[in-house]
């Protein structure tokens, strides 16, 4: 995740990458982190990602943020494999809304059928729509002081 000094957050993922033929199309074979693989994804590592594979990839970040460690914490990539197939997405911290957790489940659903199909489809779910499109002065000045106590030597 990336986060500008204004509060703006962006997703990325710089360690998932296709290698694009000359006509671009996308070549098969994910590669990156697996640690955020998706359970058809771990299954078949040759198969081409799709949007609900980024879906999954989401559910972890978030679970992540809410929990402050990745639900899956094996080191070995074997390992790591069996756990996200091993792994149940219902043991969620309580400390976030309802709403909030029925967003991380239904991003973490087994059947990729079942997971949002875009990012519109999140974004018009009407809790998301309720929040603020632009972060507070008070969101503002937290992220600028995490960025200035990142850059300040020794850090």
């Amino acid at each position: 995740m990336l986060i500008s000094k204004h509060g703006m957050v962006k997703l990325s993922d710089f360690g998932t990458c296709y290698k694009i033929n000359e006509i671009n199309s996308v070549q098969s074979g994910a590669m990156g982190t697996i640690a955020y693989f998706s359970p058809e994804l771990v299954r078949t590592p040759s198969k081409p990602s799709t949007i609900q594979a980024d879906m999954w990839a989401l559910g972890i970040s978030l679970v992540e943020i809410v929990n402050g460690k990745h639900p899956c914490l094996a080191s070995d990539g074997t390992d790591q494999f069996h756990e996200i197939l091993a792994w149940n997405p219902e043991v969620l911290e309580a400390t976030i809304s309802v709403d909030m957790q029925k967003l991380i489940l239904h991003l973490l659903k087994e059947e990729v059928e079942e997971r949002p199909c875009s990012y519109a489809d999140i974004l018009n779910m009407s809790f998301i729509k309720c929040l603020p499109q632009r972060p507070t002065n008070e969101e503002c000045n937290f992220v600028n002081d995490v960025i200035q106590i990142i850059h300040k030597p020794g850090a």
